[in-house]
């Protein structure tokens, strides 16, 4: 079945007209009637938005002859156990939205003690304040794509606050078993490791799944809301995932359409994250990849902020 074919089927079984559909998606109606007659293709993140809308989970991708029937297996994910890996989750960034103080501008005090913990943990015998003053320094470095030391302290120079590359891409099933919240960084980073593990050269990449070696380039480097789901899929099939960068977009995708909050779920609307949330809670997600990089046994900093955000981190307020 083609998207085209099974967006109308799906819409029609619910009894919703393309203008109600447009209304609980917040895609727009003239889109969706492309998509409906094959002009146009559904982005990733406009078919989360459709399917939560219509009451259908990602393996309706799978069940429904959307994608190749060979991936519908998912060997990782059958029967499959929590790994035990202490990581952030949807509650836990849910309850920092809705302290309100992402929207003061406090919560940026949070990821600066987090900050200021972590680096608490290289032992460089730094003085409070000295420690304080670089913790709110390095809060901007935060999520950078392209590692630099321009402007770090020396104290600091062997340390990367970009995303951490060299993570381990087992870590990141780990992450998704144990419910944990993924960002775009996460997929870039995943889609990179794994073709670069695979000894697929950029080129042949792009080249296998139609796409130009530079628009597969900004995809490793920084995912953004427009990329289409049929990339999604054909990287998927190149790489040999059996699904899984699927399921890995799709929870990426959750976060940014706000899918997880209580308001999107009890009306089955689409609430995505406001930009001013999403930017501060991708650099406290960095920072979480980053103490699993460093300290992958160390969940210090995680007792912390569970401990803070069960009185609404009032002490930042």
């Amino acid at each position: 079945m083609e998207i085209k074919d099974w967006l109308k089927e799906n819409r029609k079984r619910q009894d919703l007209t393309l203008t109600e559909l447009s209304l609980k998606t917040g895609i727009n109606n003239g889109q969706l009637s492309r998509v409906e007659t094959g002009s146009s293709s559904l982005t990733l993140f406009s078919t989360v938005r459709i399917m939560h809308v219509l009451n259908l989970s990602w393996t309706s991708l799978f069940s429904e002859g959307l994608i190749d029937e060979r991936a519908r297996g998912l060997p990782i994910y059958k029967n499959a156990k929590p790994s035990n890996l202490e990581c952030l989750n949807f509650a836990d960034i849910d309850a920092l939205t809705a302290s309100g103080l992402i929207k003061t501008g406090k919560a940026s005090e949070i990821v600066v003690a987090l900050m200021k913990m972590f680096i608490e943990k290289f032992e460089l015998q730094l003085g409070d304040d000295r420690l304080t003053h670089l913790s709110k320094g390095l809060y901007s470095y935060l999520g950078n794509t392209i590692k630099t030391t321009r402007g770090l302290p020396k104290e600091l120079a062997h340390i990367s606050f970009a995303y951490p590359m060299e993570l381990d891409p087992n870590l990141l099933r780990k992450i998704y078993l144990d419910g944990g919240v993924f960002i775009m960084q996460d997929l870039s980073f995943y889609i990179k490791q794994l073709r670069l593990s695979k000894k697929i050269s950029l080129r042949e990449q792009a080249k296998a799944i139609d796409m130009t070696h530079p628009a597969l380039r900004a995809l490793e480097t920084r995912m953004n809301d427009k990329v289409k789901l049929d990339d999604i899929i054909n990287l998927d099939k190149k790489l040999e995932l059996d699904g899984e960068l699927i399921v890995f977009a799709w929870r990426t995708a959750e976060f940014y359409m706000g899918i997880s909050q209580i308001v999107s779920k009890l009306e089955k609307k689409v609430c995505p994250r406001e930009i001013m949330d999403v930017e501060l809670v991708e650099k406290l997600v960095v920072l979480s990849r980053l103490f699993l990089y460093y300290f992958p046994t160390d969940f210090e900093w995680l007792n912390w902020y569970r401990k803070k955000s069960l009185n609404g981190f009032s002490e930042f307020k």
